[in-house]
């Protein structure tokens, strides 16, 4: 029924927030101490722009059955826009513009030099549409890449987008074990380097130690779908539905990301926001503070692992949503 469908995806939805919020609080210089010592920051903590384009995804799911209509998605991504929620620089441009009238089809063309963005943006709100087309892997990968081609056209990028979606589809189906989970997520994933990343995961599958496995997938620094999803879909050799998958990218793009990297260190300097989640956002759901199994050991070494605050939201999103 649409109803369970919906409802799967706004759990979904709340893993991802507190991920994302959790995450966040690793920018926030005071905190690098917690982050060593495996100790949650204190409240409030603060939600970012994958949440607010997440609960997005989530509104076009209840309005149209669970299908995306990229028009309609695109100007609640614009609508919603908050500078303070952290959006990369190209992102604030584009969504401004978009905002103001311009076509977003022509913005997208123009975007470096017409390649299209291969961050890892689309992966990092899309597990919720996973969530919903539960035992429907296709139905995930197609709408999954629907919904990242508003933002995102390079094909790594949409790459990892239907990777998390599928993803998300089969942990909901209830699929927990990661040799089966990742085999299935390579069918649905065109070739290219984050299938090739997902495969190396599957080889790494007996590996414990993070830091071991992120030196050989990438753990997001380069804030693009190759460096990010392939390690969430294996979870540091725990099971890809506790650690989620976050984008990669390829190496020629990598001063363009350095550059969204120290605009999120600028940003996050800044003391957190105060304001909860939205209630109700285009018939999206508010999200509660605490969700799933966010304290479990697994979690805090995963987060502790990424090494470096600046990456420690993205580490966090996706395996929230995926819980």
């Amino acid at each position: 029924m649409a109803t369970d469908r919906l409802e799967r995806a706004y759990v979904s939805l709340q893993g991802l927030a507190l991920g994302d919020a959790l995450g966040s609080q690793f920018f926030v210089p005071a905190n690098r101490p917690l982050l060593m010592a495996r100790t949650l920051p204190p409240a409030p903590w603060s939600w970012t722009d994958d949440t607010e384009m997440a609960c997005a995804v989530v509104a076009e799911l209840a309005a149209a059955n669970g299908r995306m209509n990229q028009d309609r998605l695109i100007a609640r991504f614009a609508e919603h826009y908050d500078f303070d929620r952290g959006y990369g620089p190209s992102t604030n441009r584009f969504l401004r513009r978009v905002r103001d009238g311009e076509d977003w089809r022509r913005l997208l063309d123009e975007l470096f030099d017409g390649q299209g963005s291969w961050g890892n943006g689309g992966a990092m709100r899309v597990a919720p549409l996973g969530a919903y087309h539960a035992g429907d892997p296709p139905a995930a990968a197609d709408q999954a890449m629907l919904s990242a081609t508003v933002t995102h056209t390079h094909p790594e990028a949409v790459a990892g987008a239907m990777a998390v979606a599928v993803a998300a589809c089969l942990v909901a189906g209830g699929e927990t074990s990661p040799g089966p989970l990742i085999d299935a997520v390579v069918r649905h994933v065109p070739p290219g380097r984050v299938h090739d990343g997902l495969l190396q995961a599957r080889r790494l599958l007996t590996l414990r130690d993070p830091r071991t496995v992120a030196d050989e997938l990438g753990n997001g620094r380069e804030v693009s779908a190759q460096d990010t999803v392939p390690l969430h879909h294996l979870g540091g050799g725990h099971p890809p539905a506790r650690l989620p998958s976050r984008g990669l990218g390829h190496r020629p793009g990598r001063g363009r990301h350095r550059h969204h990297l120290r605009h999120r260190r600028r940003h996050r300097r800044r003391p957190p926001a105060t304001r909860r989640p939205p209630e109700g956002v285009d018939g999206c759901r508010g999200t509660p503070a605490v969700v799933g199994r966010a304290g479990t050991d697994e979690r805090r070494q995963a987060v502790r692992h990424a090494h470096n605050p600046r990456r420690a939201r993205r580490v966090e999103t996706v395996p929230g949503a995926l819980k």
